[in-house]
């Protein structure tokens, strides 16, 4: 047996790691580090690409530079990686721009706390790969599982000088992965208020959904009912953004408004926050004003474990898109379309996008119009010109597309957004409580066509599209990003604050000694 002791290496109090990973490479990287098991262990280098945020780090798994045989000391139980294999990884890193780990499996049952020798191997290769990759971070993660075949995972991190604690893990298709295989039950009293969800989904269900965090962009027609599902359903901490006051014209369809709305300039988010604190008191809510792609809307944003897009913008569909592919963040875009004329109504159509770090981007699928994006982007001042001109050429007998070709807003009324929505957050607590998962690529379902037609509209993407380059690139791939935030949005606005445990909880005792 090997013994386990407290670690020598000093944490930085206060600084927060989100590590996050997503299949393909997950499983990849699971099946390997399990594959001696149940007593042997096994390791791999790993790529990790990062953004440095204010409150931390987010660390997202690029890819694997996975071991041969003759790499590793298979002739001992423990981890031995040979130095040849340690020089080929740290050769490599001076043709790439990512950071370099190392993950390794302890044996089954085992705890993922550091062993002394954890801590010699991490002193030196922080050393030695910093040499050859300056300023990038150093992870090292453990991971274990029982008999059960539950996963625990503990790390840390090395960067800027200073250790840190990998206080939050987000593996996609792997809800509520810790440091410990069992999180336990829920206490009594928030036991009771999902003690429905708890007896079709199972206990464990609802306590993974209590460590979940979800993300919802846009808080009207579409977002408003997917929050309060969530929020009825026992998510502990739910980020909502949306750049909106609330119109007259909303109460139709945005959940929990009121009259008194109407006429008092209040966010969208401001209702949210006020409506989703009255359903759960103890909910952790962080109620954003601003948009997608924006710097700080992105650090808070990458804390959850999945995101749901409920706006009618095509560019925000972009950025969810660019969000998935290049930090691994799990979307299920929502949408609606009413469809008819002269009070005759054809078609009332509900639409799902899975978007997974594997899918391809939004370009690809054809999902967005290049066109509407641009105009969606650029200022009021050149859109009014721009409008102007299309104008003129239209007076002149001449197309005026090739200066503004303009989209009406599609139509929508209360009760399909509703079901929009709460289809939506339906699929968000199957996939965070680990009970089912979207299996739809785009899923569309016609409420006027008979027997409620459906239709899972599936793509193969552009072959000259780029976006498989982006895939778990983080911030080191930022020069080929899908969108970029213009100047002219006004900067974002947190109402209330941000909780510490968006980005983890306390650390418990054992992986106090992890780190």
């Amino acid at each position: 047996m090997r013994s386990w002791s407290s670690t020598s290496i000093p944490i930085l109090a206060g600084r927060h790691a989100i590590f996050r990973a997503a299949d393909p490479l997950l499983t990849e990287l699971l099946d390997h580090l399990f594959g001696r098991y149940p007593d042997d262990e096994a390791a791999t280098v790993i790529r990790v690409a990062w953004r440095d945020t204010s409150r931390g780090i987010v660390l997202v798994l690029q890819a694997l530079d996975l071991p041969s045989d003759s790499d590793v000391d298979t002739s001992v139980s423990h981890i031995v990686l040979r130095e040849p294999y340690l020089v080929r990884a740290a050769l490599n890193a001076e043709e790439h721009p990512f950071g370099i780990g190392v993950i390794h499996s302890h044996p089954e049952g085992a705890s993922t706390s550091a062993s002394t020798i954890d801590d010699e191997m991490d002193g030196y290769l922080a050393s030695y790969f910093g040499d050859f990759a300056s300023g990038r971070p150093y992870v090292s993660l453990v991971a274990a599982r029982d008999r059960e075949g539950r996963l625990a995972v503990s790390g840390r991190y090395y960067h800027k000088g200073e250790w840190g604690a990998v206080t939050r893990l987000s593996l996609a298709g792997y809800p509520g992965v810790r440091a410990r295989y069992d999180r336990g039950s829920l206490p009594p009293d928030k036991e009771a208020r999902v003690v429905r969800l708890a007896s079709a989904f199972g206990p464990q269900a609802a306590r993974r959904l209590h460590d979940a965090v979800v993300a919802v962009i846009g808080a009207g027609g579409t977002g408003s009912p997917a929050l309060e599902v969530m929020a009825r359903a026992g998510v502990g901490t739910i980020v909502t953004v949306d750049p909106d006051i609330f119109e007259t014209s909303n109460l139709e369809r945005v959940h929990g408004s009121q009259a008194q709305d109407t006429n008092a300039n209040r966010l969208k988010v401001e209702i949210q926050r006020r409506h989703l604190l009255s359903i759960n008191p103890d909910l952790r809510l962080v109620a954003v004003r601003g948009r997608l792609p924006q710097a700080e809307v992105l650090d808070i944003v990458l804390s959850a474990d999945m995101v749901l897009g409920c706006t009618d913008s095509q560019a925000a569909r972009v950025a969810l898109s660019d969000l998935s592919r290049r930090f691994l963040v799990p979307v299920i875009d929502v949408g609606v379309a009413l469809e008819g004329s002269n009070g005759s109504i054809v078609g009332q159509v509900i639409q799902l996008a899975r978007m997974l770090p594997s899918d391809r981007c939004v370009f690809c699928r054809e999902m967005v119009d290049p066109v509407r994006v641009t105009e969606e982007l650029v200022p009021e001042d050149e859109a009014c010109r721009r409008r102007a001109a299309a104008n003129l050429a239209a007076a002149k007998g001449e197309k005026g597309e090739q200066y503004w070709r303009g989209s009406p807003q599609l139509n929508t009324v209360g009760y399909l957004t509703t079901a929009a929505g709460a289809l939506g957050a339906g699929h968000a607590i199957g996939w965070l409580s680990g009970t089912f998962k979207p299996l739809f690529e785009t899923l569309q379902v016609d409420l006027s066509a008979s027997e409620w037609a459906v239709a899972n509209r599936t793509t193969t993407g552009l072959e000259e599209c780029r976006c498989d380059q982006l895939y778990g690139v983080a911030d080191q791939g930022i020069s080929d990003a899908l969108i970029a935030a213009p100047a002219h949005w006004p900067a974002c606005e947190v109402i209330g604050g941000v909780p510490r445990e968006l980005y983890g909880t306390a650390l418990t005792a054992l992986e106090e000694r992890m780190c």
